[in-house]
């Protein structure tokens, strides 16, 4: 869909309001990117059930952040990020792997992934199961969200 190989204008930000979406197959297969980050923050992903090959073949540098992505109901997460050279940080900390039954290859041939931030322990032993299978050995970090205090002056 976003396979930017043919010389297409560069995209920086996607919007996905619908929630009729169930497959993202090979969204962004093949995606490259100048733009310091791209925006997936408006992704309405509460009805996928595939993601496999979603960020397959990307030159993406630097973080990816999909933290706003609802994966309660996705089974299928099978070369979600193979080859995908350049990313260094994923945050995921929003993924929930409870349903997911295929990562074969998730992470295959991420050569430059340091970090991955994670929802849970269970999720984060999920992909780092994953990730030593494909024969990378990043951190994984479980991402808490913090809460502050105000006092009123």
């Amino acid at each position: 869909m976003f396979n930017t190989r043919s010389g297409a204008t560069p995209v920086t930000k996607v919007v996905l309001k619908h929630d009729h979406v169930t497959k993202m197959f090979g969204m962004f297969a093949y995606f490259k990117s100048s733009a310091p980050l791209l925006d997936l923050s408006n992704f309405n992903t509460s009805n996928v059930t595939d993601m496999g090959s979603m960020f397959r073949y990307s030159e993406y540098s630097g973080m990816l952040d999909l933290s706003g992505f609802d994966t309660k109901n996705v089974t299928n997460m099978k070369d979600m990020f193979t080859n995908n050279k350049n990313t260094t940080t994923l945050n995921l900390s929003s993924f929930d792997m409870s349903n997911v039954a295929d990562t074969i290859n998730m992470f295959s041939q991420c050569s430059n992934l340091k970090e991955i931030y994670v929802r849970t322990k269970e999720d984060g032993d999920k992909l780092k199961a994953q990730a030593t299978k494909d024969r990378i050995s990043p951190k994984f970090l479980i991402r808490e969200p913090v809460e502050f205090d105000f006092d009123i002056w």
